[in-house]
């Protein structure tokens, strides 16, 4: 099966008064942006009030005119240091099972929190902890899912590497606990963990002028 991913969008619109302290310097602003670069669980310190919507549209099997999924939702700053985030997947599915009827609607939702603190140590020193939780919708195509719902509590860090070259390091230490959503068969993925496990990240960003550029190392083990 062939799957390419278009571009991610994102709509940014802050609300909120301004800061009654000086602006941090612009290396902050990188940090701040890393969210939406690299992975929604590291911290970051929009004001309180901001919010984005994203939208991630994918085709798969474009040859075979399979299906069509759009993940889409909202992040918002609840506080200075809290920030919650929603959002649902939806699909278009032409069934091939069905003399190819044209199939449509939701197949997953997810929800998070997360609590983000500033550390000691150089600007964009930071750690957060939240927890993500996602399950299926309805009854999909399963191919559009594993099966089961996913409960997610995780801690990150982040600090910069070089101010000068804007490189930032970041790390994290995560679980997934597994539920069978009984509408559906299991549907693991390939190289996908079958039970509970833990995870963690390991990796650096570095910002330049039009682009960002990051690496990160992943590894996850069951009992």
């Amino acid at each position: 099966m062939w799957i390419f991913a278009l571009p991610l969008f994102c709509l940014t619109e802050a609300r909120s008064d301004p800061p009654a302290t000086p602006a941090e310097p612009g290396f902050l602003g990188f940090m701040n942006r890393l969210p939406e670069l690299v992975d929604n669980e590291l911290p970051f310190f929009a004001p309180r009030g901001a919010y984005w919507f994203y939208a991630r549209p994918s085709i798969g099997s474009p040859f075979a005119g399979k299906y069509l999924r759009l993940d889409s939702g909202i992040w918002v700053k609840v506080t200075k240091s809290i920030d919650f985030n929603a959002g649902a997947q939806s699909y278009v599915w032409r069934d091939q099972t069905a003399n190819d009827a044209t199939r449509w609607g939701f197949y997953g939702a997810n929800a998070g929190i997360k609590y983000n603190r500033s550390l000691a140590g150089p600007i964009g020193t930071a750690m957060s902890v939240g927890l993500n939780f996602s399950t299926p919708i309805s009854v999909p195509p399963i191919v559009l899912t594993d099966g089961y719902r996913h409960t997610d509590p995780y801690v990150t860090y982040t600090r910069p590497l070089s101010v000068r070259l804007r490189l930032v390091g970041f790390a994290s230490l995560g679980a997934n606990l597994l539920a069978h959503y009984q509408p559906l068969p299991s549907n693991f993925g390939d190289n996908q963990l079958h039970s509970n496990s833990l995870n963690g990240t390991l990796g650096a960003t570095r910002e330049f002028k039009y682009f960002t550029a990051s690496t990160t190392l992943n590894g996850a083990t069951t009992a």
